[in-house]
């Protein structure tokens, strides 16, 4: 993990990605992918050129006009540029024959060619060039190369073997996906409420280019969890409310099924026959307009009233692949958004199989910001084992940063702790004085009904306010 960024914001595509090095040893050329990648990505954003070596020289040479068009629709974004590098790139070296596992050699099914149509074609592309060609370039078993060509024949060839003009769709569709993912995880953390701007999460990525390639890939899931963010966040305004007991202002609009709450037009709905029956379907399905009010409350707050961090303990089994894990993402992204920007930070423990629980800590800083990003790229398939992760939830209460932090448990349900752990979380929280609230996803509320305070169940498909099914249960 880096900690100081560069002056360069793609000095990192000096070692290019592991997906794009794959590739090119794959076909010889991982010597050049490096130079190449990151020269490529500074043209694209419009910084100096360097040396791009023999294989940047070349595409250069071969796709001039076409790099011109994709540096103007990077527009002189570095992290746009760096995705469609990326994306140019590996649609090139998988025309050229590249193929994600190393075959250790020549591909087979290249077939045999002459030594003396090999040269010739290096000559010219050298002459096209005017520097050496590297080996691995051209590929072999040409058998519709032209005979007796010259450089701009052979370099004609070549451009329509490599698809050069797919490669720019390529190229655009990444920097397009790219300003997606911007755009969802700006909805996911807003200005980031860590005093980072925009800039520093674009630098960030560029810094971690594997996280940046697997949030491409899952910009679907994204999306999902964006979604499901914002019915979280609608959940705990109205548990507020509900809580405050005021109705003394009004804060907003919010769809919902409260006949107290509901504008005039809905209810005008009930006035005529025809649209009496729309009235009672958007009733019945809680997609009434509704006012969102506020008030004060007569409830006192005690002043020892606990302000400390959350220690979240995530279930990342197979089981909660889907729905549940972009609930659960979105969940616990609701949290560090309710927290960090207090400077409360939230200490993840992503659990699978008996002794798996990876620690991720989310707080203030570039840091934190990298294990948010590592959690939301990572994918959910292992298994499930309550106790690693309460044993040491229950070690951290011991700890002076973690003193004062409530457990979150959010699974699938799907599992049962040991009596000699559920024990130990007992006297854990009356020795430190805290809480374990448990989320289950769409499962049985009765795997940790033993050890929590309160369980709240989540139906991500329910036809309920805000989409999400909410049940509390309070321990007796």
């Amino acid at each position: 993990m880096v900690d100081a960024p560069s002056s360069d914001p793609l000095e990192p595509l000096k070692n290019a990605t592991p997906e794009l090095r794959t590739l090119a040893e794959s076909v010889g050329l991982g010597a050049w992918i490096g130079e190449a990648t990151y020269s490529v990505a500074r043209r694209l954003s419009g910084l100096p050129m360097t040396d791009p070596g023999p294989l940047g020289s070349l595409w250069f040479a071969l796709a001039d006009a076409e790099l011109r068009i994709l540096e103007a629709a990077c527009g002189r974004e570095p992290l746009r540029a760096a995705s469609c590098a990326i994306a140019w790139i590996a649609h090139v070296l998988r025309h050229h024959g590249a193929t994600e596992v190393s075959s250790g050699g020549r591909d087979e099914k290249r077939g045999p060619t002459k030594d003396e149509e090999i040269e010739n074609m290096r000559a010219a592309l050298q002459q096209l060039m005017r520097r050496q060609v590297p080996n691995g370039f051209p590929p072999l078993g040409n058998k519709n190369a032209p005979q007796n060509a010259n450089a701009l024949e052979w370099g004609t060839h070549l451009r329509q073997k490599l698809n050069i003009d797919g490669a720019i769709g390529a190229g655009m569709s990444a920097a397009r996906t790219c300003d997606d993912v911007m755009l969802a995880l700006g909805t996911l953390v807003p200005g980031l409420g860590w005093d980072f701007s925009q800039g520093h999460l674009h630098q960030t990525l560029l810094f971690q280019l594997e996280k940046l390639s697997a949030l491409l890939s899952r910009l679907s899931t994204l999306r999902r969890i964006a979604d499901e963010l914002g019915r979280a966040e609608a959940f705990q305004r109205r548990a507020r409310r509900a809580l405050g007991g005021g109705r003394e202002a009004v804060v907003g609009v919010r769809v919902g099924g409260d006949l107290a709450d509901a504008l005039v037009c809905e209810l005008a709905l009930l006035a005529s026959p025809e649209t009496e029956d729309l009235f009672f379907q958007r009733f019945i399905e809680h997609r009434l307009l509704c006012l969102e009010l506020e008030g004060t409350t007569a409830e006192i707050t005690p002043r020892d009233e606990r302000r400390g961090p959350a220690i979240a303990c995530v279930d990342t089994s197979g089981s909660m692949q889907g729905a549940p894990e972009a609930v659960a993402k979105a969940l616990i992204l609701t949290v560090v958004k309710q927290l960090v920007p207090k400077g409360r930070s939230v200490q993840l423990l992503l659990f699978g199989g008996p002794g798996e629980a990876t620690p991720l800590e989310i707080r203030r800083g570039r840091r934190g910001l990298n294990d948010l990003l590592e959690f939301l790229a990572m994918g959910f398939h292992a298994g499930t084992d309550y106790d690693t992760p309460l044993l040491k939830a229950t070690e951290l209460l011991e700890t002076p940063d973690y003193q004062k932090a409530d457990i979150l448990v959010v699974t699938d349900g799907l599992c049962r702790a040991s009596e000699r752990i559920a024990s130990r979380v007992d006297a854990a929280k009356k020795q430190a004085n805290a809480r374990v609230l448990s989320v289950v996803v769409g499962g049985d509320l009765a795997g940790v009904e033993r050890f929590s305070d309160q369980v709240w169940r989540i139906d991500p498909n329910a036809p309920v306010p805000g989409g999400i099914d909410v049940k509390a249960w309070n321990k007796v």
